[in-house]
């Protein structure tokens, strides 16, 4: 548990400067873009997502499985291949078919940047293949500057054309895709001597060798992401149909937001569990029953602060403009703290290879989320869209997590017990909140300043009572000098 802690805090050291910058340069943003802008740079992405996990069909998970090297190494040149053969496809099938598909969809917004698509979809694919095996090798303090560069160079960008007086949604594309980019040399310029010589040893036959061998990752998991996916962007396609672009400006700064803890230290974990539990298989338990704990002592009051003071934090940092976005951040934040908290489960589900219910959930967080949303939107109610939609995936998400702890070795009960046990320690806090929230004397700002000082000392308090947080601070030491 010592090393896999390390390891999460060099991975989140990087999530939490971006994470931290992105706050703060997020309010100067939303000045200089608007709400359709942002709707404009959530579709693009819901198109791209699913599309880009046929990139390398589903082998850039199994970079990590292998204990031969070598193995590995042939699998991430697989990677690469179909990446580069996937995009060229995709390239040439929107040379063709891009006008049909486009006013088919109702995505005529989107005809423009048709061939914006396969790049970003070859820099998913490339990237992703480069990460993993990062992860293998545990170079996170490669992941951990990538994702420095990356955010860097996207928010450079952003802010530059938006002080030029020329900021548009297609540049919040353009700047992403900038950022993909330098995070993707910046990782492969470690490795690109090993590369070449790598793929001068491997031949055509040794790597039809290798996919047949690998063959149940694009059978289970393809289809599994890929309904994973569409899942995750379902509510940005039906706001689209029912709502205005502006609203669906709201909802993607909303979940921008939320995702702030996922960036910086849900991701962290999650890759990082993946390595030690593909590595050492019979201390999963043990890692899970810590790991699990500090993930709801975590999770509990920053989620809180959203649920509580949503619409404030927008406005205050954001204008009244943005204050329905804070309204969906409130309502929001259940689902993401439900998911949050399960970081370890779709890790868990492909270590032991339990696809069938990978599949369950996502077939069950779309069709139930769908019909939550497709009611509130017939009776044009979007609260009550969002309401549902975020008490349903939360439901599922407890499920899922629960089953697959208990598949890994942790009864329900003990589950149970930990989420009651070390959320109910936040519930000082938590009063504390509500009772700063009710304070007539205080203004917002004097509010958000009180809860954020307050928070700071809890997850320092927190995090110096962990076992581990003497031999990580040592260890962070000697990685910087």
């Amino acid at each position: 548990m010592n090393k896999f802690a390390t390891n999460v805090a060099i991975m989140s050291f990087a999530p939490l400067i971006t994470q931290a910058l992105s706050i703060a340069i997020t309010p100067i943003i939303t000045r200089l873009y608007s709400p359709e802008d942002f709707g404009l740079f959530a579709l693009f992405g819901a198109i791209v997502s699913p599309i880009a996990i046929f990139a390398n069909l589903g082998y850039n998970t199994a970079i990590v499985v292998p204990d031969e090297e070598d193995e590995a190494n042939k699998i991430f040149v697989l990677n690469v291949i179909l990446t580069l053969i996937f995009s060229s496809i995709l390239l040439l099938f929107l040379v063709f078919f891009n006008k049909v598909i486009f006013d088919r969809f109702n995505l005529s917004v989107l005809q423009d940047l048709v061939f914006l698509i396969p790049i970003a979809v070859i820099i998913h694919g490339l990237y992703s293949s480069v990460r993993y095996l990062n992860i293998r090798n545990e170079k996170y303090w490669n992941l951990s500057i990538a994702k420095i560069f990356r955010f860097l160079s996207d928010n450079i960008t952003t802010l530059s054309f938006g002080f030029l007086n020329l900021g548009s949604g297609v540049v919040l594309i353009v700047a992403g895709l900038i950022g993909g980019t330098v995070s993707l040399l910046t990782l492969s310029r470690t490795i690109i001597s090993h590369i070449k010589s790598l793929s001068e040893h491997i031949s055509l036959q040794t790597l039809l060798v290798t996919a047949k061998k690998y063959s149940n990752f694009p059978k289970y998991l393809i289809i599994n992401d890929f309904v994973s996916r569409i899942s995750s962007q379902m509510p940005i396609y039906i706001i689209s149909l029912f709502y205005s672009d502006k609203i669906l400006g709201f909802y993607a700064l909303s979940l921008r937001l939320l995702s702030v803890p996922m960036n910086f230290l849900g991701n962290s974990i999650g890759e990082v569990f993946f390595q030690n539990a593909a590595e050492d298989k019979h201390n999963i338990p043990s890692i899970l029953r810590s790991l699990f704990k500090y993930l709801v002592l975590l999770g509990v009051p920053g989620f809180s602060i959203i649920m509580i003071f949503g619409e404030d934090i927008f406005i205050l940092l954001f204008g009244q403009e943005w204050s329905d976005a804070g309204k969906m951040s409130q309502i929001l934040s259940l689902s993401l703290f439900s998911k949050f908290i399960i970081i370890p489960a779709s890790y868990l589900i492909l270590i032991y290879d339990d696809q069938h219910m990978l599949m369950n959930l996502n077939i069950s967080s779309l069709i139930l989320g769908a019909i939550a949303l497709i009611f509130g939107g017939m009776n044009d109610n979007l609260l009550l869209s969002v309401i549902l939609y975020s008490v349903i995936i939360s439901a599922i998400n407890f499920v899922y997590g629960f089953y697959a702890m208990n598949r890994a070795g942790l009864h329900y009960k003990e589950v149970f017990r930990m989420l009651v046990i070390y959320g109910g320690s936040a519930i000082p806090l938590l009063m504390a909140f509500v009772i700063i929230d009710h304070t007539s004397l205080m203004t917002p700002l004097n509010k958000l300043v009180t809860v954020l000082i307050v928070s700071i000392a809890y997850y320092v308090i927190a995090f110096f009572r962990m076992p581990e947080s003497v031999m990580i601070m040592d260890s962070i030491r000697k990685k910087i000098h």
